[in-house]
């Protein structure tokens, strides 16, 4: 597996994996954009996102953004395509990790995983990230306010 960064030429691919309606239906709460109006652009363009594709055999695995918090930490965000998911998974998330650390001045990685998102919040323990706190009834999906789990990954644990 490989790790690299995505850019504008990727934005179709970008795109037709995001607004699949088994993966855009885990990215966003009921304040987001319907999948027909959501485009890749700004996070292709943005120069402070990372937004990372895993690659398997000349296959997507997945794609991973990170978003900056300030200079040192950022927001990841995971879209593992269903035949890849579980071990792959896991490895997919890390390789994309390991990536920031060595190519960006990352420092420290936070996952945000609302209640409602098991798998998500199951995908980042088993990659190392340790609970870091709670925000409660912070995301509404469904008409309905969940808790999310916050979540850290520092490059000295990676070490």
């Amino acid at each position: 597996m490989v790790v690299k960064r995505c850019y504008v030429t990727d934005r179709d691919m970008v795109d037709k994996i995001l607004k699949d309606p088994e993966i855009y239906k885990h990215l966003g709460d009921d304040g987001s954009l319907p999948a027909e109006n959501f485009t890749s652009l700004y996070l292709l363009t943005n120069p402070m996102i990372y937004m990372l594709k895993a690659i398997i055999e000349d296959d997507i695995a997945g794609l991973i953004g990170f978003y900056p918090r300030n200079f040192v930490s950022y927001d990841i965000h995971i879209t593992v395509l269903p035949q890849y998911r579980g071990k792959t998974g896991v490895e997919v998330m890390k390789k994309a990790i390991d990536w920031m650390f060595e190519n960006t001045p990352c420092r420290k990685v936070i996952a945000n995983a609302p209640t409602s998102n098991r798998p998500a919040y199951a995908l980042a323990i088993k990659c190392g990230f340790q609970k870091e706190g709670l925000l409660s009834k912070s995301y509404l999906k469904n008409g309905k306010l969940y808790d999310e789990h916050i979540l850290g990954f520092s490059k000295e644990e990676a070490s």
